[in-house]
């Protein structure tokens, strides 16, 4: 329970695509227990990522802006997340994203 809440706080706070945080999940569960008999009991307790997929979508899409119309793309989407989040005196402010 405590990997699915981490899994999809992770898709709806860094936009991290669902499958990617499935994986990273997966990885880091034998970091998490130590002990084998814990680690093959929750193995066999995780969903597969086909049952999961719905639910981490709609986690990542309160995170990810649509866009209605693609010839009138927002301001917010002309740049890339790593233009927006930098200081002023960094050269990659505003940098465009690929249009």
């Amino acid at each position: 329970m405590q990997l699915n809440h981490s899994m999809c706080h992770e898709v709806t706070e860094t936009g991290k695509r669902p499958r990617d945080a499935y994986l990273e999940m997966t990885a880091s569960m034998p970091k998490k227990f130590k002990d084998s008999a814990t680690q093959n009991q929750i193995a066999a307790s995780l969903p597969t990522f086909s049952e999961v997929q719905d639910q981490l979508s709609r986690h990542r899409q309160r995170r990810c802006t649509p866009v209605p119309d693609p010839f009138n793309i927002p301001e917010v989407l002309r740049t890339t997340p790593r233009g927006r989040k930098v200081s002023d005196d960094n050269p990659h402010k505003n940098e465009p994203f690929l249009l």
